[in-house]
């Protein structure tokens, strides 16, 4: 590895340069994301890794019947959500953020509009401020005090 980046591509399906990587991820992703997590990331997309993604989009030939039945079975236990989207997603559109209201009971949405694909990672502070009340009040924890 040099400097955190495996520079060696396995035969076959093979591992893009570490610069081709790092803007691919640029792509939809605003804020940017930190370099120590878009170099674990690279590290860890090795051969097998590769493989199993492969795996995984051959295997589900119809992306949309597959998430029909997943919502069917999930509908019914009427849990309570909360949806945490960046606005500038390339990969999967703001307009999927709604339609999570058609499975789950989704009692907040916060949209980061400057925010991707990872939010959690390109907002971390915004993801928290949402997320960590949420849990609170499900866990019938009384909300956090600053101090």
């Amino acid at each position: 590895m040099a400097g955190g980046i495996r520079t060696t591509a396995a035969p076959g399906f093979r591992q893009p340069p570490a610069a081709a990587f790092r803007t691919l991820l640029r792509h939809g992703n605003p804020r940017g994301l930190p370099r120590a997590f878009v170099d674990r990331m690279y590290d860890d997309f090795d051969k097998r890794t590769r493989r199993a993604v492969l795996r995984l989009y051959r295997a589900t030939g119809d992306p949309a019947r597959v998430s029909h039945g997943i919502a069917a079975q999930l509908a019914p236990l009427k849990r309570p959500a909360l949806v945490v989207w960046g606005a500038r997603d390339p990969y999967i559109p703001l307009a999927q953020a709604e339609r999570q209201r058609e499975v789950f009971d989704v009692s907040e949405m916060v949209v980061l509009d400057d925010s991707g694909h990872w939010p959690f990672v390109d907002h971390p502070q915004a993801v928290s401020d949402a997320v960590v009340p949420f849990l609170r009040a499900r866990a019938g924890m009384a909300p956090a005090t600053d101090g």
